[in-house]
């Protein structure tokens, strides 16, 4: 009995977000999936909020970013490109991830996340609409 008393104490907080869908609270940020609705594909959110949940900070950012996305994903193409200097900057690239910071834009950083066909995986640094440079790529 203690054991179940012990996991259930230690089950991360969930909530239903009317803009991020269910997400589960990791201490500092809230992680979930969704659809991105630019460009509909299946991402995961990593939300910037304290345990009650996230704001309408968050809710703006993320409203901010789905309007500006085809700038984001020039920045970001032109940011991988130079960080890995070949070729492959030109292939079909999928958002896979998106953080979602909360307060002014210009003033934090924050990334999305990319992956390619072939299976390579970028992480490209904004802050505001600009991408930073920073890029980190797993293969």
């Amino acid at each position: 009995m203690l054991s179940w008393l012990r996991k259930f104490a230690m089950r991360a907080p969930r909530l239903e977000d009317p803009t991020f869908g269910t997400l589960t609270y990791m201490g500092g940020y809230w992680e979930g999936a969704g659809q991105f609705p630019p460009t509909k594909d299946a991402v995961e959110y990593f939300v910037t909020a304290d345990e009650h949940g996230p704001t309408d900070a968050n809710r703006d950012a993320f409203r901010f970013i789905c309007a500006h996305y085809p700038e984001l994903e020039i920045g970001a193409r032109a940011a991988i490109s130079a960080a890995i200097d070949d070729a492959a900057a030109g292939n079909a690239l999928f958002i896979s991830s998106l953080d979602v910071p909360a307060g002014d834009m210009g003033s934090t950083t924050w990334e999305i996340s990319f992956s390619d066909a072939a299976g390579a995986l970028f992480s490209v640094e904004f802050r505001g609409l600009e991408a930073t440079g920073n890029v980190e790529v797993s293969r």
